[in-house]
């Protein structure tokens, strides 16, 4: 129904199939060949907007209360015959050719933008936050806010160019970074952090034999945020090409994505000493059958009938502890089940 509606108006090309002609022409045999002149018209009627092809049988079905051959009638038809029907001059087509040719411009620029702005960017925030948390014994000092480029450098993450990152893990992010230039450099030259030999080398072997998978991860995040650093800003201090800063920078992405498999097996470690660790009926049935659990109730007894008995430090605490896991256990839930 829509595509006989949008062809009969002329809206778009009709899409039933054309009947295919013979090779002879119609004239050749004598028959007369129809043309359709008659031209799509606005209806010149105040109010009616429709597009008609024959605006008599428009006016006859439609506009009943124009008597047929009536002046007015006869005026329309000629209003609507006289006007012309509307093509594109050459100007506007030209116009148009130069309005698509800068939205392309502008779409080709933005889809760059994007691009850019995506390998710029190439850790999530939500997994740099879950890779810092992860982090085990990760370092942190005060030794490096002497440093004027660590300093800097921790003030580039907290502004919007390095992400907006919060105090405590820009810090983190600047305390890792400093240490990696401690291991493989002691004259502490930044320098040093842009050659992949000594960090491969030195840092990694070291950071491998003394950390988890993700706490050498967190460290190699913290050099690839120096590295966008350096590129952007490009302090005095530290005087190396982009291209071997991106190198390096590219180095540190590959070797973090070569520790992922390590990182999912400390995890699922941990899932299962966290599993192992989970409270049974036994161990609630011992605790309540243990000395401490009856010292505790005895009290309880002994202080529902008496208003002036004396209590030291330990008793407190044996009590305290004792009504605080009675009502953990009394409000526990299982895993999945929501705690009201």
């Amino acid at each position: 129904m829509a595509r006989k509606a949008t062809s009969s108006y002329g809206m778009r090309k009709s899409f039933e199939p054309k009947p295919v002609k013979n090779n002879k022409s119609e004239s050749s045999e004598g028959k007369k060949i129809y043309t359709d002149y008659h031209r799509h018209r606005a209806c010149p009627i105040q109010g009616c907007k429709s597009v008609v092809k024959r605006l008599s049988n428009h006016i006859r079905q439609v506009h009943r209360d124009i008597p047929v051959g009536s002046p007015f009638y006869k005026k329309i038809l000629r209003e609507a015959r006289s006007a012309k029907t509307w093509k594109p001059s050459e100007q506007v087509k030209r116009f148009r050719t130069e309005e698509e040719t800068k939205i392309k411009k502008c779409s080709l620029a933005e889809s760059e933008d994007e691009v850019e702005v995506q390998t710029n960017n190439t850790e999530p925030s939500e997994e740099e936050q879950a890779i810092m948390e992860s982090a085990e014994e990760a370092y942190s000092s005060n030794v490096e806010d002497e440093i004027n480029v660590v300093s800097s450098f921790r003030s580039w993450l907290q502004s919007a160019d390095g992400g907006r990152k919060d105090k405590k893990l820009s810090k983190q992010h600047a305390s890792q970074l400093f240490r990696i230039l401690q291991i493989i450099d002691p004259s502490l030259q930044f320098e040093s952090l842009f050659n992949k030999t000594l960090v491969r080398d030195t840092f990694l072997k070291q950071a491998e034999a003394k950390y988890t998978a993700d706490t050498v991860k967190a460290y190699l995040l913290s050099l690839r945020h120096f590295c966008s650093y350096v590129v952007a800003e490009k302090p005095e201090s530290v005087a190396v090409d982009p291209a071997l800063v991106q190198q390096i920078q590219e180095k540190a992405r590959l070797w973090s994505m070569s520790y992922r498999k390590d990182s999912k097996r400390r995890y699922l470690e941990k899932m299962d000493n966290d599993l192992s660790n989970l409270v049974t009926p036994k161990m609630v049935n011992e605790y309540e059958r243990s000395e401490a659990a009856r010292s505790a109730v005895n009290l309880l007894e002994q202080l529902s009938g008496a208003h002036s008995l004396q209590v030291n430090q330990s008793m407190y605490t044996l009590v305290r502890d004792f009504i605080l896991l009675e009502i953990t256990i009394a409000n526990a839930h299982r895993s999945g089940d929501r705690q009201i």
